[in-house]
């Protein structure tokens, strides 16, 4: 794969690279259920672990983490590989329906047969080395690299990760006609989300929306194909009827009429959250509701080919001469009712976003930064004598911009204008990396005046773990 550079820095006697590829670990599972695969591991080393017989030649750590110099040029693509985040290995039988359970929240539910191999498409049969890195932190996002945006255009990101499938060392894709189904984990829900790809090109990573993708947690009020109850709309009336039971006192007061129960088929295609919408009376709407509690799993709702969510509303009518639903099965939405008002209403259950999706590699959970406002340019100014990269941070919304060199400054444009962020700089000061960081608010002024301080690898992670507090 090519090569990433985690802060691009190329002075003479000086190279700061880093590999793009996911290097493998020991923390591997074997995966020996029968049914569906289940498979958690646990993290047993440090991000940074200690340097093994890298360029001994020309590099030595001290103690303290110093960079000690020799007559021979210091090559940094060793060192700077420390700061890679070590990912998640896993073993999996490709016959299999398989959960892969990662170590920051994230899942991926791999359905059986998914892969192939890349090169000529042939069925695996054998266990697949999947790998999974996972980049949440805003800390674990600078020291990679990665940034969030599209074609330019700012993205707010919940984030990232990169999945990679081997067999027999070969690399594996995903069978034409299938999907994996990725869970990011969120701490609120927030609209307009979806899934990305990201390309690597000049050591900049650029994010592109998956149009195949699809958001599994979207609850719709149309599908292309309706939910369907076991046997039908009249084994569902006959179902209700036998269910319940007219309340003794509803009757003694002539209380008939229609109540209203609203509920959700789930991509399983089970009945979840239902609710009174509407009701007559509290023993009325109490037996309509756990008739519909104990319904039997529908045959779920599909759009575009996919299991999806979706809202149903259902009359249950109480008429003094017995109990039957409304003539009309079908969904009944009051005006008042769309997509926006559903999916708020049950956004408080809702911990992760679940999207399937038939692409590996560098993954994203982003959306378009929209907002109204003004958008101007933001020009970094630093001595043009030390090759430099810039990056801000945004402190409002998850995101992350690097910058364009342009002679002695720096720019990034179309940003909002009045946010407050961080500038992350680092350069090259007598063939040592030094690190600025300056708080501001994003205007049409130059920035300038940055103190730099010389780093080592341990120093300068710890300053990106305090840029967190983001999140």
């Amino acid at each position: 794969m090519n090569k990433l550079i985690i802060f691009l820095v190329i002075i003479t006697g000086l190279t700061f690279s880093c590999n793009n590829s996911q290097t493998t670990t020991n923390a591997e599972t074997s995966v020996t259920e029968e049914s569906i695969q289940t498979v958690q591991t646990e993290e047993t080393t440090s991000d940074l672990e200690t340097l093994k017989d890298i360029n001994k030649t020309t590099t030595t750590l001290s103690k303290q983490g110093q960079v000690v110099e020799n007559e021979s040029t210091i090559s940094w693509a060793d060192f700077y590989k420390q700061l890679e985040k070590r990912p998640q290995t896993f073993s999996i039988n490709n016959n299999k329906d398989t959960l892969l359970t990662c170590w920051e929240g994230t899942t991926i539910r791999i359905r059986s047969n998914t892969f192939v191999t890349e090169l000529t498409g042939k069925p695996i049969s054998g266990n697949i080395k999947i790998t999974v890195t996972e980049y949440y932190k805003m800390s674990d996002i600078l020291l990679v690299n990665l940034t969030t945006t599209s074609d330019n255009s700012l993205l707010e990101t919940v984030g990232m990760i990169h999945i990679v499938a081997i067999s027999n060392n070969e690399n594996c894709k995903i069978k034409d006609g299938q999907k994996i189904e990725i869970s990011f984990p969120t701490k609120a829900k927030k609209d307009d989300m979806q899934i990305f790809k990201g390309d690597w090109d000049n050591n900049r990573i650029n994010w592109q929306a998956v149009s195949n993708s699809a958001d599994l947690n979207k609850i719709y009020t149309v599908a292309d194909i309706q939910p369907q109850f076991p046997g039908g709309d009249q084994k569902m009336m006959q179902f209700i009827s036998k269910s319940i039971k007219y309340p003794n006192k509803a009757k003694e007061l002539g209380i008939q009429g229609t109540v209203h129960i609203r509920f959700t088929i789930d991509r399983d295609g089970n009945v979840k959250d239902a609710t009174v919408l509407r009701g007559i009376e509290p023993e009325c709407d109490r037996e309509a509701l756990n008739a519909v509690l104990q319904f039997p799993k529908f045959k779920p709702a599909q759009s575009n080919g996919e299991n999806v969510n979706i809202i149903y509303n259902l009359p249950v009518r109480f008429t003094l001469d017995g109990v039957t639903k409304s003539a009309d099965v079908k969904q009944n939405f009051e005006k008042n009712y769309n997509d926006t008002t559903i999916n708020t209403a049950y956004s408080s259950h809702i911990t992760s976003y679940l999207f399937s999706t038939t692409e590996l590699g560098w993954i994203n959970c982003d959306r378009f930064i929209n907002e109204r406002g003004e958008k101007i340019d933001l020009l970094v100014k630093l001595d043009k004598k030390a090759e430099s990269d810039v990056k801000i941070v945004f402190h409002r919304i998850k995101s992350i911009m690097s910058s364009f060199p342009i002679n002695d400054k720096h720019a990034f444009t179309k940003i909002p204008k009045g946010e407050k962020i961080t500038i992350v700089a680092i350069k090259n000061i007598d063939n040592k990396p030094h690190l600025a960081i300056k708080e501001t608010v994003t205007s049409t002024q130059t920035e300038t005046d940055f103190t730099f301080q010389p780093i080592t690898m341990e120093s300068l992670k710890n300053e990106m773990k305090k840029l967190d507090r983001f999140n």
